[in-house]
């Protein structure tokens, strides 16, 4: 069972920061300035290790074998310094969406169908929080990361998507909440 869910603490906060607007429980509109000097391999590092020790071997394979076209690129990005490999970066800076879970999907629109990860860094007494956006399990490519990343990589960019948070419980099979 997958909820979608937020607080409505949360909510408030974000809506005095001005990053939603229009809340209706299950979608919302984010409005932010993105930053340009990130360190793309860092963020993709850490939200691809964060989903696979949680999801583990099952990210990466189906039954049909490996995910060639889509965990197989990032880990091959990943792994080579001087890789010809473009990887697609979608991720919104100074916001983390997720309140319960550090690990979510975008259930809708399809185009965007993903996960989305939050991350948040600690240095100086300062958080910084981003939420990194990755091949969904069903994804056979990485068309909807690319629409993702030209969406929010534009001026004034406008998303409205429907959330859900996952959850996990060690102690059970079912890692989906």
């Amino acid at each position: 069972m997958v909820q979608i869910k937020s607080s409505t603490q949360n909510i408030k906060a974000l809506e005095h920061k001005g990053l939603f607007k229009n809340w209706d429980g299950g979608k919302f509109t984010l409005t932010w300035q993105q930053r340009k000097n990130i360190d793309k391999k860092a963020l993709l590092k850490c939200a691809y290790l964060m989903v696979f020790s949680k999801i583990g071997y099952e990210l990466i394979f189906d039954t049909c074998g490996f995910k060639n076209e889509t965990y197989g690129v990032l880990i091959e990005y990943l792994r080579n310094s001087e890789s010809d490999i473009d990887f697609p970066l979608a991720f919104i800076n100074r916001h983390a969406p997720l309140s319960s879970s550090a690990i979510g999907m975008i259930t809708g629109p399809l185009e965007y169908k993903s996960f989305v990860i939050n991350l948040t860094f600690k240095l100086n007494g300062n958080d910084f929080q981003y939420a990194v956006f990755l091949p969904h399990p069903e994804n056979a490519d990485l068309s909807n990361l690319k629409r993702l990343e030209e969406l929010i990589s534009g001026e004034n960019c406008k998303i409205d998507f429907q959330l859900a948070e996952i959850t996990f419980d060690v102690c059970s099979q079912n890692n989906v909440s």
